[in-house]
């Protein structure tokens, strides 16, 4: 009689011989032999494939690129510091141009703060830049309202 317990066992004939026994494999036994769903049991190495993201994920990647034109790039930020998953967001207040140099033409690469949309209009950004010391104290960079300067 089998029980809650029990396992059932089974051997066959070779020849006129009878062959080791052999347990089968059942829910009651099963992770004796194979690692559960969770991984539980597992050990070694194992090869497996896995494509796509995570739900609330998405294809962050970087790319080292030097253009021979001069490219924009926006320069990706997060609205927080706290834990937990935070989306990258981007606005043409903060940005980045850059030039492959030559060997006669000098490479650049510019920090851009601010935006070219007139004061007194939706959008307009003024950039500044703030240098923060040892202490608690801070250096201002606030460009004046000429249409160009330079420091």
């Amino acid at each position: 009689m089998l029980t809650a317990s029990s396992t059932m066992k089974y051997r066959g004939m070779n020849q006129g011989t009878w062959t080791d026994w052999v347990t089968s494999l059942d829910s009651g036994n099963y992770n004796t032999w194979v690692p559960s769903k969770t991984g539980a049991g597992a050990s070694g190495t194992w090869s497996i494939n896995i494509s796509g993201n995570a739900a609330t994920a998405t294809k962050v990647y970087t790319t080292s690129t030097n253009p021979s034109t001069g490219t924009t790039y926006a320069i990706p930020f997060m609205a927080s510091t706290s834990s937990g998953n935070q989306s990258l967001l981007t606005n043409n207040g903060i940005g980045f141009w850059t030039v492959e140099g030559t060997t006669s033409v000098v490479g650049t690469g510019e920090l851009k703060l601010g935006n070219n949309t007139a004061s007194g209009t939706a959008g307009n950004k003024r950039g500044m830049i703030y240098m923060y010391g040892s202490s608690s104290g801070y250096t201002e960079i606030i460009p004046s309202n000429n249409t160009t300067s330079n420091i």
